[in-house]
């Protein structure tokens, strides 16, 4: 708590700090960044204090009327697949025998596959699915493996990146019993919330400087499968006003990948 409170009143004198200059990354991305946060930001007014939370829901349709034209055709016509939900303990051998192949034909697929991934590490409550002789495993959120027969009846492997789809949101919520109860209420799932908390963490401390009225506005992506399920979400920018100080945060990434949050001024929130 310690380091939370030298580091917002670090932050405050910095701000005020004659010639202070800031190192991150180019100036250029991060003005077009927190203008942009100026623009998207002023699209939400926060409803007066007695409304516990608002959100916006002007943002299109259920899941199944949003998604692309060619999805929605590719599931309709889409075969019935066997699927399989790895479970405590289990192991991709056993998996695959329960979705028909016997024994000697699963340890030639987990053969196959090991230079691709190796079927020895499976997880928990990772899905296996089968379709004639293709298999599939889900590796990740937005990785399959996919085995299949070759003309010699050999299995081949091979990754293939699942396509996702975006949708963005904007909520506010006035805090009046608690930031959980007003982000649930607003419409923010628990880890987007967390994720909320972790962006201020340096600026606010969350287990006492939180006060009845407190309020914020967020922006952010969910990410969905070619089926409408929910992958996660990724917060693009933030506003959190706590006893009457308000801290802003915009999303950036670097060229080498790694994603940071700043100012809109350009000052790094860690």
């Amino acid at each position: 708590m310690q380091r939370l409170r030298s580091r917002r009143s670090r932050s405050r004198e910095e701000s005020r700090r004659p010639g202070w200059q800031w190192h991150g990354p180019g100036w250029f991305p991060l003005v077009g960044a927190g203008a942009g946060f100026i623009l998207i930001l002023g699209l939400v007014s926060l409803a007066g204090r007695s409304v516990d939370a608002k959100v916006d829901e002007s943002l299109g349709s259920a899941h199944e009327e949003w998604l692309q034209a060619e999805v929605r055709e590719d599931l309709e016509r889409s075969p019935q697949w066997r699927r399989e939900t790895l479970k405590p303990g289990d192991t991709s051998l056993a998996a695959l025998q329960r979705l028909g192949l016997d024994a000697a034909d699963a340890h030639a697929l987990i053969r196959a596959s090991k230079n691709v991934f190796d079927l020895r590490h499976v997880l928990a409550g990772h899905m296996f699915e089968r379709l004639d002789s293709e298999i599939v495993y889900h590796i990740d959120d937005t990785r399959r493996l996919r085995l299949h027969r070759d003309a010699n009846g050999a299995w081949q492997a091979g990754i293939v990146e699942r396509k996702l789809l975006g949708r963005r949101h904007i909520v506010a919520a006035t805090i009046e019993d608690s930031l959980f109860a007003a982000a649930a209420k607003a419409g923010l799932d628990e880890r987007t919330t967390m994720n909320l908390v972790d962006i201020f963490a340096w600026d606010i401390d969350f287990a006492r400087d939180i006060r009845r009225g407190d309020r914020f506005r967020v922006l952010y992506e969910e990410q969905f499968d070619e089926q409408g399920h929910a992958i996660g979400s990724t917060i693009l920018a933030a506003e959190f006003v706590n006893q009457g100080h308000s801290y802003r945060a915009v999303r950036y990434q670097h060229a080498d990948g790694r994603v940071h949050y700043y100012t809109p001024e350009g000052r790094s929130m860690r």
